[in-house]
């Protein structure tokens, strides 16, 4: 190769990267844009409040399309704060007011598709992706004595927030159960459901009393998912609920357990 030639594509090399970069960062600066947006908005900016229709008219069914579309962008905005916002004060107030509008939406969803008798309909498929559920539940647990705390005690002060994530949680393993071939075999999922699994326990640990039972099933559903579709890396999956210690005692536990039926 000549050296005109090298020069060329060390040229268009270079330009790919400067490309990507200059792309990125002007993503970063986009999606910023629209979560401070959307902090600043009410329902009413999208025609959403309570008097809303939303029967099987044209108005009714736009507003349904609507609702449905803004808990899937905000969900995504949330994730996207919750992973790059690096546990800040100002990400949390971010935070707060993108979940307290995520569930306004979800209240009047709610209500509107049961008839106003309060019967629960989330979407079943979430855009907040289990990667963040593990990250939230791992803030909910975190030491209080982390340089993130006050980020932390800002989520705290969010009501239903913990409730939620596992509710989120529940339709993900739902629907990874029932799943077939990539879904279950993402090499990262035994990790990201062991660290699930531990922030789970680590709660029951310390609050038995605050949706003991769901936590408690959530925790034998997530060891049964890997188990019966990640058998492979069990032992991984162990290894990442108990940080490395006492390995063997857990995993010989919950292989008796499995085994017996009582899990």
């Amino acid at each position: 190769m000549t050296f005109g030639e090298n020069f060329a594509e060390d040229s268009m090399i270079l330009l790919v990267k400067y490309l990507r970069t200059f792309l990125v960062e002007k993503l970063d600066e986009m999606l910023e844009s629209v979560v401070l947006r959307s902090t600043k908005c009410d329902l009413e900016d999208w025609d959403l409040d309570k008097g809303a229709e939303f029967s099987n008219t044209g108005v009714g069914s736009r507003n349904s399309v609507t609702a449905l579309s803004l808990t899937a962008i905000l969900e995504v905005l949330l994730e996207n704060e919750l992973i790059r916002g690096k546990g800040t004060i100002e990400s949390g107030e971010k935070c707060k007011k993108l979940f307290r509008l995520l569930f306004s939406v979800q209240e009047i969803l709610n209500e509107k598709q049961s008839g106003g008798r309060g019967k629960k309909s989330r979407p079943t498929h979430s855009q907040f992706s289990i990667q963040a559920v593990n990250s939230l539940l791992n803030y909910f647990v975190i030491n209080d004595t982390s340089e993130h705390e006050e980020f932390v005690a800002i989520l705290k002060t969010i009501t239903n927030l913990f409730s939620w994530t596992l509710s989120v949680l529940q339709d993900h393993i739902k629907k990874l159960g029932s799943a077939e071939g990539a879904a279950v075999e993402d090499k990262t999922l035994p990790y990201t459901l062991g660290s699930i699994v531990r922030s789970l326990l680590t709660h029951l640990s310390r609050d038995k009393s605050l949706y003991r039972e769901q936590t408690a099933s959530l925790i034998e559903k997530s060891i049964k998912l890997v188990h019966s579709h990640n058998m492979e890396k069990f032992e991984d999956f162990c290894e990442t609920v108990t940080e490395g210690d006492q390995i063997t005692s857990f995993k010989d536990n919950v292989t008796s357990l499995l085994h017996t039926g009582v899990v």
